[in-house]
């Protein structure tokens, strides 16, 4: 696994590396395969996970998160994300599901709103995060 603040290693403006402080790194989960080759298993943004269950030849699931306002900064939905379980099945992980996240959407964006009405613009955030995540994970 290899976390760093995306932000400021891509940056070429040394005194703007050391003014801004990215507190939350973009990770890369890694794989070495046979070849000495590296592939990416997975990408996240802020939290990465390693959980002790759904063990395969000894490898563990992870989870990480996607946040849309990062990853896509000039799309006009600055919100929601999602949120990848990754499997290992044989010799390699898998994405294994795909959780869309929107809950963050709301107060942004209708804070007036309330039951139905909520529900019924959540779903919209909801749909369109989830074109945003599929363009990402392709």
């Amino acid at each position: 696994m290899i976390a760093f603040s995306a932000r400021q290693c891509l940056s070429d403006d040394e005194s703007a590396k050391l003014r801004q402080g990215d507190t939350e790194p973009h990770q890369w989960v890694l794989q070495k395969a046979a070849n000495g080759k590296y592939r990416v298993l997975a990408e996240g943004d802020g939290s990465l996970h390693v959980l002790n269950h759904q063990k395969e030849q000894g490898y563990k699931e992870i989870r990480t998160r996607l946040v849309l306002k990062r990853a896509f900064p000039n799309d006009e939905l600055q919100c929601g994300g999602a949120e990848f379980t990754w499997r290992y099945r044989n010799q390699g992980y898998y994405l294994a599901a795909t959780e869309i996240m929107a809950q963050d959407c709301q107060p942004l964006y209708f804070p007036e709103l309330t039951d139905e009405a909520w529900q019924q613009a959540y779903n919209e955030y909801a749909r369109r995060a989830k074109v945003l995540v599929d363009q990402w994970v392709k």
